[in-house]
């Protein structure tokens, strides 16, 4: 008999944290168990490690008006709203049939990109958990918190929170119900597996963007910092999904190094004296893992 199989899914966010972390999960069970991580993320092809296999589906930026105008692109394949949840729902849940996962694990948003989990969830005898950092953003609420909370329990086997329980109180401050509150399990902080890496200087400051969304004004706020500290070597990252380029910072002084994106991000972090960042999930872990100050 084969290894048990686990389908992870990870919603197509507006960063790369999530997928981040849930290709970290799937990096360690991969060791164990035959992992498919499923997801619109075009940057999965390298944020998911090699061992492991994707499911790359359609992205909602690509497929989706709405969203491809939020992100200033022209759609690949135009459809509206509903004909975009029914190609994806249809995608995973005939996924879940060829895939047969013995267990499915989610991050974040319980029923994806505007529900399009629900069929598959319930199609389904795999066990369920869903992955939750531990905070959720205000906006989210009517997934997350209150009253939603009973469909959550309703479906998931088990609600792993990847965060410290005297950092957070989960059921508390997301209203749980008393099914979900129930179900909650501490799994502690997903840290980086991370190896130092040589940079110029023990000084050295590393300015990133994470995922680079919206990060435009803090990048553009560490380059002035860079060019009234000439003696501190530092390294700016905008992240893959910033709409800047080199040309629009005008000139970059000699002793910062300017990265558009790297696939040694959590190096840098863990390799830095400072870090400055937006305070992502992955990047305070990372700078926390080797010792670095951070401004957020």
């Amino acid at each position: 008999m084969g290894r048990k199989r686990i389908l992870l899914y990870c919603h197509d966010g507006v960063g790369l944290g999530h997928l981040r972390r849930i290709s970290r999960i799937a990096a360690k069970l991969q060791q164990r168990y035959s992992c498919l991580v499923a997801t619109g993320v075009r940057e999965a092809l390298w944020l998911v490690p090699d061992e492991c296999e994707i499911l790359k589906l359609p992205s909602w930026e690509g497929i989706d008006r709405s969203r491809a105008r939020r992100r200033g692109r022209v759609p690949a394949i135009e459809m509206d709203r509903q004909e975009a949840v029914a190609f994806r729902s249809e995608l995973l849940m005939a996924t879940a049939r060829s895939f047969t996962p013995d267990a499915i694990l989610v991050d974040y948003r319980p029923f994806g990109n505007f529900g399009e989990l629900r069929e598959m969830l319930s199609g389904t005898a795999a066990k369920k958990y869903l992955i939750h950092r531990g905070i959720s953003d205000t906006s989210d609420g009517s997934e997350l918190a209150g009253s939603a909370t009973e469909e959550i329990a309703d479906t998931y086997d088990r609600i792993m929170v990847v965060a410290d329980p005297r950092l957070s109180d989960l059921a508390m401050t997301d209203r749980y119900c008393p099914r979900a509150a129930a179900k909650i399990e501490y799994c502690g902080y997903i840290v980086p597996e991370t190896t130092r890496i040589s940079i110029d200087s023990a000084r050295n400051v590393v300015c990133s963007g994470g995922g680079g969304f919206g990060s435009e004004e803090l990048m553009t706020a560490c380059l002035r910092a860079a060019d009234h500290n000439p003696y501190i070597p530092m390294c700016i990252v905008l992240g893959p999904r910033s709409r800047m380029a080199a040309q629009d910072l005008g000139g970059i002084p000699s002793h910062v190094k300017f990265l558009k994106s790297t696939m040694d991000l959590g190096e840098l972090h863990a390799s830095a004296a400072v870090v400055v960042s937006s305070g992502g999930y992955n990047s305070v872990l990372e700078a926390i893992s080797g010792g670095a100050r951070i401004i957020i």
